[in-house]
Parts: structure tokens; C-alpha cells; sequence
């Protein structure tokens, strides 16, 4: 929360800086509030680090980093420009530490750049309101590099941090491979889910901290889901197939597989480790099983 507040008065400082726009040769008009004269600017493939917001013309908040990303910055490869005044040209024009404002149209970002229709609450026609803050620059092989170090020091240390929980907790688990998953099952001789059942759950989800995010013991309210369906969250696909109707099971789920990198807004922390105990309450076989 407090990054949000910080973010919004930096935002509301970016707005509120005199000086008048600048045009350039495309007519894309730019504010520079902080600009680093002799910095390196990034080239066509280069990745770009950068917190940033969106607000329509009438100065209403359509997107924002902080806030829409829980605080992680968006990482972005410099392409070539789409068409004139396009978002990417005014990237090209940043350095790192630069902070600046860029008028873009709005038919051409959501139609060229999203390739989507021109969102309800933007004004066809109107300019879209950028404030960037570009935080660094890399190769697309140092930064890949650096992505992949990253992912593996996290991975080890959230293997820790399972293994710790489980001594703590005195847990006997069993591991999913080749994902990880941790799990322990109370079992019955029910037959498993098949691809294509239907089941009927509840589950708790807790952090490793032992907080609550859902509970729909607690809400009344059970899932019906589809064995093998398309669903954001991956996990549901790995571990309901190893239950059965009336069966309960424990899941120490990693984050990869859980809400990545983002987590859910105010609930779940970026990669965050989740526990669910899920109980099968019903099945639905597909119509064609006996």
C-alpha cells in the first residue's frame, strides 16, 4: 500500500510539472521531467525495465505498474515504431533515470500496438496520457541471463523454504515430479479423476506464514471444476488427478505453478508459495464412462 501511495504522488508530480510539451519531427508530443543528457539509449532489441501509467484524456487511470503488477516493474523489447508518434518511439527516446510524459493516440495504441479495440472508458480520437520512469537497460542475452539466475537462486530458495515448513509442521509429504509440487493425501479406494469429470470441491488456500487467502468452507460456497480444463492456475490440472471422490489432500504448491510472479492483488504476494487443502465432495463422470 505504501508503494502505491508513493507512486501516486510521483505521478501526481509528473502531471503537475510547468513546461509546456515538446513536438517531435512525428508529431509525438513528449515532457521530459528528468532527463540524463550523454546516457546511453536503448536500441531496437534491447530490453527496457520501466514502471509506468496510462490515464485517458480526461486524466482517469487506465493502467499503472504499481498498482496493475503489484509493484514489479514491466520489462519490455524495444521494437521498431508502428506507425508515427508510436509508444515505441517514445521508449527509444528515454535513457535510464529519464522520467517523462507522451501524448499517444489512442486508436492506434489499442488498434497497432494492443491490437484490440479502443476500451469503453477512452474517447476514440483522444490521447492516451504515458508517465514512464525507465529503470535500466539491457541486451536481450544479459538480461535473459540475469532472468535465469534469478529464477534459479528463487527456486532454491523456495525448495528451502518448503523443506522447512514440512520439518516445522512435522509433514510426511510425497513430490510431484517433474514439478515440485509437495503433497500428502488421506485416500480412500475411490477411482481417481479422469480428464473430462467434473468434480465438486472445497479447499482452504494459506500462505506459508499460515495466512488465508480463500476459504470456501468459510463462504459456503464449493467449485465446480473441470478435470483437465483450461485454467490460469496450473496447479488445478497437476494435483486433482491424484483424487478421488470423498478424498482429501494437502498441496504445498510452488509459485510457478501457482500465481507467479504477480500474485493476486492484496491477497496473494508476488511469488508466493501457497498451501491448499482440497476435499473432493462429488464427481461427475463424462457421459460416456460407465
Amino acid at each position: 500500500m505504501v508503494r502505491i501511495n508513493i507512486f501516486s504522488l510521483w505521478l501526481t508530480l509528473l502531471v503537475g510539472c510547468g513546461g509546456s510539451y515538446q513536438t517531435s519531427e512525428t508529431g509525438l508530443k513528449h515532457k521530459f521531467h528528468i532527463q540524463n543528457q550523454g546516457v546511453k539509449k536503448p536500441q531496437i532489441g534491447e530490453v527496457m525495465f520501466l514502471h509506468y501509467s496510462i490515464l485517458n484524456s480526461n486524466g482517469e487511470q487506465l493502467f499503472s505498474t504499481f498498482e496493475n503488477r503489484n509493484g514489479q516493474p514491466d520489462v519490455i523489447n524495444l521494437e521498431k515504431p508502428y506507425y508515427k508518434g508510436d509508444y515505441f518511439e517514445a521508449l527509444a527516446m528515454m535513457s535510464v533515470g529519464d522520467s517523462a510524459t507522451f501524448l499517444i493516440d489512442s486508436d492506434s495504441f489499442y488498434n497497432k500496438n494492443l491490437r484490440r479495440s479502443v476500451p469503453k472508458e477512452v474517447k476514440k480520437g483522444s490521447k492516451l496520457i504515458f508517465n514512464i520512469r525507465l529503470l535500466d537497460i539491457k541486451t536481450a542475452q544479459a538480461a535473459e541471463e540475469e532472468k535465469n539466475k534469478e529464477k534459479d537462486a528463487r527456486f532454491r530458495k523456495e525448495y528451502e523454504m518448503m523443506v522447512e515448513y514440512m520439518e516445522i509442521n512435522n509433514l510426511e509429504m510425497e513430490t510431484l515430479l517433474p514439478e515440485g509440487i509437495k503433497y500428502k493425501l488421506e485416500e480412500n479406494e475411490a477411482e481417481k479423476l479422469d480428464s473430462g469429470n467434473t468434480a465438486t470441491i472445497h479447499y482452504i488456500g494459506r500462505l506459508l506464514d499460515g495466512t488465508e487467502f480463500i476459504n470456501t468452507y468459510a463462504a459456503n460456497q464449493p467449485q465446480e471444476v473441470i478435470i483437465g480444463g483450461d485454467y490460469e492456475i496450473e496447479f488445478y490440472n497437476l494435483i486433482l488427478p491424484l483424487l478421488g471422490e470423498k478424498e482429501k489432500g494437502t498441496f504445498i504448491v510452488p509459485f510457478i505453478y501457482a500465481f507467479g510472479e504477480m500474485g493476486v492483488k492484496n491477497k496473494v504476494p508476488p511469488y508466493a508459495t501457497v498451501i491448499y487443502e482440497i476435499e473432493v465432495i462429488s464427481t461427475n463422470k463424462k457421459k460416456n464412462e460407465k
